[in-house]
């Protein structure tokens, strides 16, 4: 519907004209008419018009105009039966109104009015009237014009509203701290816009260009379990979207080679579309819009919508994961993939007491870089990152602290737990045959003890243990906090 002070502003300015021309046009007619009594109804006209907008048209604008037009209605009744044989030289104002019914209601709402017209028709041929072929022409033309202004204006409305969600959506994708934030709105967005059962939105991979994968999914293609797939090795709607640069639709799934069968079998996928994302010409990733319906497709405006929110989420993507990627690397080894000192850092100031920091280095790495190269000096390092990877928890800080030392940071473990940790890291060490052992030392902290204490305190065991003759473990003493 229309703005409601604008469907007011209108339906006065129709109601005061039609009693205007009304008036206007009664010298013209030569047909032997009460005209005192209609030049009254028009300038009844006249007065009503700017009296309705007296009303709070903003709060109640689609319930005053449908009022409005049914009062118009019963106004030309009346004026048939004061005036008879008036109304058939005004006809026209039947599809004026009816106009203005489907400007302001929902579509098939101006049936509602087809009685009271039929109702006038009858009066006017009881009267006399000869225009009957005139008569009978005007309710089809009226409920028409109504019903494709009605059209009209709720396509107009629908309009405004993909433009404002796409506005909304631009805005919290430029808010967006992270690549996974950014999918969920691009992909939330346009499943909306497009009136799809099912979205997935993929991302290239970093390290393989012709790898893509699924970054944000709904919920009911979890079951799936990881979605990827190379678009030079594998036939995909999505590979032909991205090489082509525009949107391809899929109308018949269950027959097309370009879908999987595992997710037509799985989700029940009938239909899709795959849009893709760029960001000045490369290649970021796209969008699979799926209908459970076979035959189902993009509208010319949903399409337009879908294609405007892709080329803005495209540079906000790959901006946001290069971000991602410098953190990383900020944060991590490049040689190991472990945290870094500066990541551990930040690690142990968070520490609470009761967690253990233990202290790893590997034994005589010096002679690893002499006898056999320093490559083989780097692929142990690895080696030991890959093995403390795989026995820690989720929550366990890691990191090379330095050269060939690492730092390993354990909440809430005791003295028990660590050993255990140390245990399964020599025996995954020892199986992968490697070209030196390690020491290790380790300490908890105290309930009153600084973190760098209790750090210092594990660089010591880890100097005991190489004391003792390397390749062995060494608790620290308890804090003195502890002791006391």
């Amino acid at each position: 519907m229309i703005d409601g002070r604008f469907a007011g502003r209108l339906g006065a300015t129709l109601y005061a004209v039609s009693g205007a021309v009304v008036l206007a046009t009664m010298p013209l007619i030569q047909d032997d008419l009460a005209t005192e009594r209609l030049a009254a109804l028009a300038v009844m006209g006249i007065v009503v018009g700017p009296m309705v907008l007296l009303l709070p048209w903003e709060r109640h604008g689609r319930l005053f105009a449908g009022l409005l037009v049914s009062f118009g209605q019963v106004h030309l009744i009346v004026a048939e039966w004061l005036v008879p044989g008036a109304v058939a030289h005004y006809l026209p104002l039947y599809v004026l109104s009816y106009l203005y019914a489907g400007m302001t209601q929902p579509q098939r709402w101006s049936l509602l009015l087809t009685p009271l017209t039929i109702a006038n028709f009858i009066q006017m041929g009881s009267h006399g009237a000869d225009d009957t072929v005139l008569m009978v022409v005007t309710l089809p033309v009226g409920v028409a014009a109504a019903e494709v202004a009605s059209w009209l204006v709720r396509r107009e409305h629908e309009e405004l509203e993909q433009v404002a969600k796409v506005l909304a959506a631009t805005k919290r994708l430029v808010a967006a701290d992270s690549t996974d934030e950014a999918t969920r709105v691009v992909g939330e967005l346009t499943r909306d816009l497009a009136g799809a059962d099912l979205v997935a939105v993929f991302i290239v991979d970093a390290s393989e260009p012709t790898r893509f994968n699924v970054r944000m999914r709904s919920e009911e293609l979890d079951s799936l379990g990881p979605i990827s797939l190379d678009i030079e090795r594998e036939v995909s709607a999505i590979g032909t979207a991205i090489r082509s640069h525009r949107t391809v639709s899929v109308p018949d799934a269950v027959r097309s080679d370009f879908v999987s069968r595992r997710l037509v079998g799985a989700a029940q996928v009938g239909s899709g579309a795959l849009v893709p994302m760029y960001d000045r010409g490369g290649t970021v990733g796209a969008i699979a819009l799926l209908w459970r319906r076979a035959g189902e497709r993009l509208t010319t405006s949903a399409s337009q919508a879908v294609d405007l929110v892709a080329a803005e989420a495209g540079p906000i993507l790959n901006r946001l994961r290069e971000r991602e990627r410098l953190n990383v690397e900020a944060e991590t080894d490049p040689l190991t993939g472990l945290a870094n000192r500066r990541t551990f850092n930040r690690a142990l100031d968070q520490s609470e007491p009761g967690d253990a920091l233990v202290m790893i280095d590997l034994d005589r790495f010096k002679r690893v870089n002499d006898e056999h190269g320093h490559a083989a000096g780097d692929d142990t390092l690895r080696l030991l990152g890959a093995c403390l990877r795989q026995v820690a928890r989720e929550g366990d800080c890691i990191a090379r602290f330095g050269g060939e030392e690492f730092a390993v940071i354990l909440p809430s473990a005791d003295a028990e737990g660590v050993r255990a940790f140390l245990t399964r890291l020599r025996r995954l060490w020892t199986a992968a045959e490697p070209l030196t052992t390690f020491s290790a030392g380790f300490a908890l902290r105290g309930k009153s003890e600084g973190s760098l204490f209790t750090l210092g305190r594990a660089d010591r065991a880890l100097y005991d243990a190489k004391g003792y003759g390397r390749n062995t473990d060494v608790e620290a003493d308890p804090a003195e906090s502890d002791v006391a």
